[in-house]
C-alpha cells in the first residue's frame, strides 16, 4: 500500500515538472516589456478643484465621482479627487505657492493668469453653440437653465413676449446668475412654447396671460420673489433648476401651490455654464498628468456622463435629450435648445450693469431683446479666451 502512494507521488510530482516545463518554455526569457505595455503610461491621483459658488439641485462631486468611477475602471492605476473650493481661491491660485490641481472646474467670470491653462481639444459631442466659448483653454461639461413657473389658479399659462409679461417680480442677479437676462431671453418672441404636460387632460388651455393681467410694463428683483409665489401672492415668476428642485420637493409634499412650467423665447440665457480646464504643470511627469486631465475632460462630455446629469438636475453641454417629456426639468432643457445661446464672455469679470433698469428698457420698448441682452454682457457669438 505504501509504495503503492508512493509510486503515484512520483507520477503527481513527474506530471508537475513536465507542465511546468511547458509554461516556462512558453513565457518569454524577459517579461518586463509585457508589463510595461499592461502598465503603461502615468498613474497616480488627478486632484480636481470645483468652484464651490457654482450649484445645481443636487450634489455635483456626486456626478463627478461616477464618472471619475468609469473613467478610471478604463485607465488602470489612475484615480481622481474632487475638492470644493471658493472663487476666491480661484482667484489666486497661481500666486499661492501651492501644488497645483490638475483640473480646475469654475463659473463665467474668473479670470486666470496667463499660462496656467493649456490648450485643451473641443470634443466633437460639444453644442456647436458651445464649442468656442472656451478658446480652446476649457470646456463647458454642464450647465443650467431657466423656465416660468405660474400659479394654475392664479393665471392660464406663462407669459411669451412683452405685452403679456405685466409686472415681473424676480429673483436678483447674482455672480453666478442673471434673471434679468432670462426675462429677456425668455420674453424675446417666439411664439413656440415648452409646455409642462398637465397631470389631467385641460383642453382649450390658453398659454397666454389674460390682457387685464398686462397692466404695467415693469420688473422687481426681490429675494423674496420664490416665497411670494409659493405663497400665491403673485402668479408667475422665472426659475433655475434650483428653486424648480425645491418646488418638486414641497408638490412631492403635497404643499405650494398647483403650478406648471413653461418657456419660449428666441433666444436662450446660458449664462449657468460649468467650466473645465486643464492646469499646467511644471514638473518632469507633468505632460502626462496634462494629457490625462484634458481625456478625463473630453470623458465628461461623452453621452455616458452627460445622460447623468439627471441624477444632479443639470443639463447637458451636448446635444442628447437628457429628461423626459414630463419632467419640469424637460422644459428647461427645451428652452437651452430651442433658442439662441446667449453665452458671456468667459474669461471676464461679471458685468455691473444694472440689470433691472435694462430689463426695464427692454419692457419698455426701448431696447430690443439682442440689445438688452449685450448689454447685460452676453453675447450670441462673441467669444474671448486668455492667451
Amino acid at each position: 500500500m505504501r509504495k503503492s502512494l508512493h509510486l503515484t507521488a512520483l507520477i503527481f510530482v513527474l506530471a508537475l515538472v513536465l507542465v511546468a516545463g511547458q509554461i516556462l518554455q512558453r513565457l518569454p526569457a524577459d517579461s518586463q516589456p509585457y508589463v510595461e505595455k499592461r502598465y503603461a503610461g502615468w498613474n497616480g491621483v488627478l486632484r480636481g478643484w470645483i468652484c464651490a459658488e457654482w450649484s445645481c439641485s443636487g450634489s455635483f462631486v456626486r456626478w463627478l465621482n461616477a464618472c471619475a468611477a468609469m473613467f478610471e475602471r478604463s485607465h488602470e492605476g489612475v484615480y481622481l479627487e474632487f475638492t470644493e473650493v471658493s472663487g476666491a481661491a480661484l482667484g489666486t491660485m497661481g500666486e499661492s505657492g501651492i501644488r497645483l490641481p490638475e483640473l480646475v472646474f469654475f463659473s463665467p467670470g474668473w479670470t486666470p493668469e496667463n499660462g496656467l491653462l493649456v490648450q485643451i481639444d473641443v470634443p466633437a459631442e460639444l453644442d456647436p453653440e458651445l464649442a468656442d466659448c472656451g478658446g480652446g483653454r476649457a470646456i463647458p461639461v454642464a450647465m443650467g437653465g431657466y423656465a416660468w413657473v405660474y400659479n394654475r389658479a392664479l393665471c392660464d399659462g406663462a407669459p411669451r413676449a412683452v405685452p403679456e409679461a405685466g409686472a415681473l417680480t424676480l429673483l436678483p442677479d447674482d455672480a453666478g446668475r442673471c434673471f434679468s437676462a432670462a426675462a429677456v431671453a425668455l420674453l424675446s418672441g417666439d411664439p413656440g412654447m415648452a409646455e409642462q404636460e398637465p397631470a389631467l387632460p385641460d383642453a382649450g388651455l390658453d398659454l397666454g396671460l389674460p390682457a387685464s393681467a398686462a397692466v404695467e410694463l415693469s420688473a422687481e428683483l426681490s429675494e423674496d420673489a420664490l416665497n411670494a409665489f409659493i405663497n400665491g401672492e403673485i402668479a408667475a415668476t422665472i426659475v433655475t433648476q434650483l428653486e424648480l428642485a425645491r418646488l418638486i420637493r414641497l408638490q412631492d409634499a403635497g404643499r405650494g401651490p398647483d403650478w406648471a412650467c413653461a418657456a419660449a423665447g428666441s433666444y436662450a440665457c446660458a449664462d449657468q455654464l460649468l467650466m473645465l480646464g486643464a492646469v499646467h504643470q511644471e514638473d518632469a511627469e507633468g505632460k502626462q498628468r496634462e494629457a490625462l486631465a484634458a481625456e478625463f475632460a473630453a470623458f465628461l462630455c461623452s453621452e455616458a456622463c452627460q445622460a447623468k446629469l439627471t441624477d444632479i438636475g443639470a443639463f447637458p453641454t451636448t446635444q442628447i435629450a437628457a429628461y423626459t417629456a414630463r419632467s419640469p426639468y424637460a422644459i428647461l432643457e427645451a428652452q437651452l435648445r430651442g433658442g439662441m445661446l446667449c453665452v458671456p464672455i468667459i474669461f471676464s469679470e461679471h458685468s455691473d450693469a444694472d440689470g433691472g433698469a435694462i430689463l426695464r428698457d427692454f419692457l419698455n420698448g426701448n431696447i430690443d431683446p439682442a440689445t438688452a441682452l449685450r448689454n447685460l454682457g452676453l453675447e450670441g457669438a462673441c467669444y474671448e479666451a486668455p492667451t
